[in-house]
């Protein structure tokens, strides 16, 4: 598992974001491009602030501007972009949410985008994980999309059956995180941590909220406006409350038991294909595992001698321990837990 920061240095992270975001709520007549910079026209005055890769994602995707040519306009021709996007800006006005952090445009969302943000989460979660008895943090980190906490409960630990390693246990843990910039939900997720090469491989989520619902008639998020402060202050106040009893339950013995006799039945499924290496080409190519990581992996895969359905996973959750970004790294622990809740049918799709 990639390490990250110290829960201390996550936590001083997330307070300086906290104190140095800046979120405003404007019709898309207000704002600009100006060249390598998007403006935002207020009551007294101008904000400038510089568009990051999000930002401009997020805008070529609401614009409908194909991201292929927003890409070339933005490398080869910025005028003829900010052309196209004031004009869409101007002739479709909207309200949309702008998220800007360090003098950075980091985020371009809807108005009723509901903010669960990483301070919030952090002080929802840290009273209850220093509840349970010797818990420790294993691995934090704050990216440019998101917020990682993971932890691991040494004293809720066994071993999987079937394992070509012998002695080969698993401890359970978490992994809680969240994005502030439209990237996915807040999530609390059930996390495997193999002791005999620190892998970490992340299960099926325990719970997620969106930060923007859709549901039949009105929505939290459609009536934020009409709310009072206190109205909001309460909801959020149940909301994190729901968040810290997800975090509780999902810390339980037979959840976890249930978790690792998924893994003991992976690894009685075998791959059943002599070419071990076509297998690994199958698998990145459905997870979109990069070239570099699919060396990494038939490495690892061949170094185990462990062909079945739980090597196999293994193989993806080792590459990730010394990765190096822990945005692929995370993902490639999650990828471990997809090849683990394969249906017989994707399992021979996948080693044929």
């Amino acid at each position: 598992m990639k390490t990250g920061k110290t829960l201390t240095q996550l936590a001083m992270e997330v307070e300086r974001i906290e104190n140095s975001k800046k979120d405003y709520v404007a019709p898309t007549t207000k704002l600009s491009f100006e060249g390598s910079q998007v403006a935002l026209a207020l009551p007294d005055g101008k904000e400038t602030f510089t568009p990051n890769t999000n930002f401009h994602a997020q805008v070529a995707a609401r614009l409908k501007i194909p991201k292929i040519y927003y890409d070339r306009m933005l490398s080869e021709t910025p005028e003829l972009l900010a052309e196209n996007v004031n004009h869409w800006f101007a002739a479709n006005p909207e309200k949309r949410m702008v998220r800007t952090l360090d003098g950075t445009a980091r985020a371009f969302l809807s108005d009723k985008y509901r903010t669960l943000d990483h301070y919030d989460l952090l002080h929802a979660t840290i009273p209850v994980l220093q509840e349970m008895p010797n818990v420790r943090v294993m691995s934090s980190e704050v990216t440019e999309k998101h917020m990682y906490l993971k932890v691991i409960f040494p004293d809720m630990e066994t071993e999987v059956k079937g394992s070509k390693q012998v002695g080969d246990l698993v401890q359970a843990g978490l992994v809680i995180s969240n994005s502030e910039i439209g990237h996915g939900s807040l999530k609390v997720e059930p996390l495997i941590y193999r002791l005999i090469c620190t892998n970490g491989m992340t299960r099926n989520s325990s719970m997620k909220k969106y930060h923007v619902g859709k549901g039949n008639g009105t929505n939290f998020e459609d009536i934020q406006e009409m709310l009072t402060d206190n109205t909001k202050r309460l909801t959020d106040q149940a909301f994190w409350l729901q968040v810290q009893d997800i975090i509780r339950h999902s810390v339980n013995r037979d959840i976890f038991q249930n978790e690792v006799d998924r893994l003991s039945e992976a690894t009685q499924v075998y791959i059943g294909n002599d070419d071990i290496v076509q297998v690994v080409k199958n698998t990145c190519a459905s997870f979109q595992i990069g070239l570099d990581d699919e060396r990494r992996m038939l490495t690892s895969l061949i170094q185990s001698n462990d062909f079945s359905k739980f090597g196999l996973a293994n193989a993806v959750t080792n590459i990730a321990n010394e990765h190096d970004s822990y945005e692929i790294a995370t993902d490639l622990e999650r990828i471990g837990g997809k090849i683990i809740d394969l249906l017989p049918g994707q399992w021979k799709d996948l080693t044929a």
